[in-house]
């Protein structure tokens, strides 16, 4: 402790001496031997040349104007019940693939109803009645539908992705009847 306070003193007379520049030099020097706090106060941020981090793109969430609309019998152990389904569709998709989401949409539309009805006609009357049973429902359609619209698509760099994703399913109309 004597030792440390001698050496503040010394330095604090060598500052006094080459008119000040000295002190907050050995301060930092002191302060990095004792803690390392020093160090990092005096040392400059660390400038990356040639990186330049790529803009985030811009997504939106598009509400699908379309409805499906769909009337079929769920599987059921005895007997036969009808229902009647609609719903809409939300997409997530980047800004300047707008066009070509929607275009993509158009185009595998009739698909896209094709494979709804195998995913409804899947499921059994008794699970359509629950909460669980819509939730799984409406899990299963946005994946079935992203796969449907949204294919993926091999990329420059070999990756493979999507344009757009079924982001959730909107209920219109939900009927079940015995």
């Amino acid at each position: 402790m004597a030792d440390d306070k001698a050496k503040e003193g010394a330095a604090e007379d060598a500052g006094k001496k080459s008119g000040g520049i000295m002190k907050p030099l050995i301060m930092v020097a002191i302060g990095a031997a004792l803690g390392g706090g020093g160090v990092v106060m005096m040392t400059k941020p660390v400038e990356k040349h040639g990186e330049h981090e790529a803009p985030q793109p811009v997504m939106k969430v598009v509400h699908h104007p379309d409805e499906m609309k769909y009337v079929f019998n769920p599987v059921m152990e005895r007997g036969s019940t009808t229902a009647r389904i609609g719903f809409k569709f939300d997409y997530l998709v980047e800004e300047q693939n707008l066009d070509r989401a929607f275009q993509s949409v158009k185009v595998r539309w009739d698909l896209a109803k094709d494979r709804c009805i195998d995913v409804l006609t899947q499921f059994k009357s008794k699970e359509l009645k629950t909460a669980e049973g819509k939730k799984l429902l409406r899990r299963r359609l946005v994946d079935e539908l992203t796969m449907v619209f949204f294919p993926e698509e091999l990329q420059s760099d070999g990756s493979k992705a999507r344009v757009a994703v079924i982001e959730n399913i909107l209920w219109t109309e939900f009927f079940l009847q015995n």
